[in-house]
C-alpha cells in the first residue's frame, strides 16, 4: 500500500522523465492516459488514486494543466482539445534543487488561501540565498528538506508556514562565515517533529547529522 506523498513523487517522476525523453517542447505535456501507464509501471496503484493525486499537485503549484490541440483534427473532424499535464516550475525545481536557475517560490505547495492569516509580498525580481562554499552541501539537503515539507500532505498549511520559516532561518545563517549556534540549534529544534513522518524523517536526519558534524555542536 503505497501513502499518498509517493504516489505523488512517482507522479512527478514520470513527467520529469517523460521531459528528459521529449524531442521537443510540444512532446512534453503527457496525457492521462500515458500518464497514468507510467505511474503504473514503476507502482501498483489504481487509476482514481493517480487522478486525485495529480489534482492535489495541479491545486498546489507542482503541475501544470492545458490544453493540446491537434489542428489536423480540429479543422477535419472539430475535436476538441485534449487535456494534457507537464511539471510547473515549482514541479521542475523540485528536481532541479540548488541549480542557479532555480527561481521557484519557496511557498509553492502551501495554500495560501487555507491559512487563517497570510500575506504575499514579493516582486519579479527574485534574489536567490547566498551561501559560503564550505556549507553548500547544507543548504542542498536543507533546499530538499523544504520542497518535501511543501509537497507532503501529512502536514498542515499552518505548519508549512512554520517550518519553512526555521529552515529559512538555518538558510540563512549559512551565508556566515560563524553561523550563529544557538539560531541554528533553536530552529533545528522546532524541526524535530519531522522525524515521526515516515516520507520525511530520513530528509531531516540528513540535514540534522550535517549540522551537528559541519558546524560542529556537541
Amino acid at each position: 500500500m503505497h501513502t499518498n506523498d509517493e504516489i505523488k513523487e512517482t507522479i512527478l517522476k514520470c513527467l520529469y522523465e517523460h521531459v528528459q525523453k521529449s524531442k521537443g517542447p510540444s512532446g512534453i505535456p503527457m496525457g492521462i492516459r500515458d500518464l497514468t501507464s507510467a505511474v503504473k509501471s514503476k507502482i501498483d496503484v489504481k487509476q482514481q488514486v493517480v487522478s486525485s493525486n495529480l489534482h492535489s499537485l495541479i491545486k498546489n503549484g507542482f503541475v501544470d494543466e492545458k490544453e493540446v490541440q491537434n489542428p489536423y483534427a480540429a479543422a477535419k473532424f472539430n475535436s476538441k482539445p485534449a487535456v494534457k499535464y507537464e511539471l510547473s516550475r515549482a514541479g521542475i525545481s523540485y528536481f532541479d534543487q540548488g541549480s542557479k536557475f532555480d527561481l521557484a517560490d519557496r511557498n509553492t505547495g502551501i495554500n495560501i488561501q487555507m491559512l487563517n492569516s497570510a500575506v504575499v509580498i514579493g516582486n519579479q525580481n527574485i534574489v536567490k540565498n547566498i551561501v559560503r562554499e564550505e556549507y553548500k552541501e547544507g543548504y542542498l539537503k536543507l533546499e530538499e528538506l523544504g520542497k518535501r515539507v511543501n509537497l507532503s500532505s501529512d502536514i498542515k498549511n499552518e505548519d508549512k508556514v512554520n517550518l519553512q520559516a526555521d529552515i529559512e532561518t538555518i538558510k540563512n545563517q549559512l551565508a556566515k562565515v560563524s553561523p550563529n549556534h544557538n539560531i541554528v540549534k533553536a530552529a533545528l529544534a522546532s524541526l524535530s517533529g519531522l522525524a515521526d513522518i515516515s516520507q520525511l524523517s530520513s530528509h531531516y536526519e540528513s540535514v540534522k547529522n550535517w549540522i551537528l558534524s559541519i558546524l560542529g555542536f556537541s
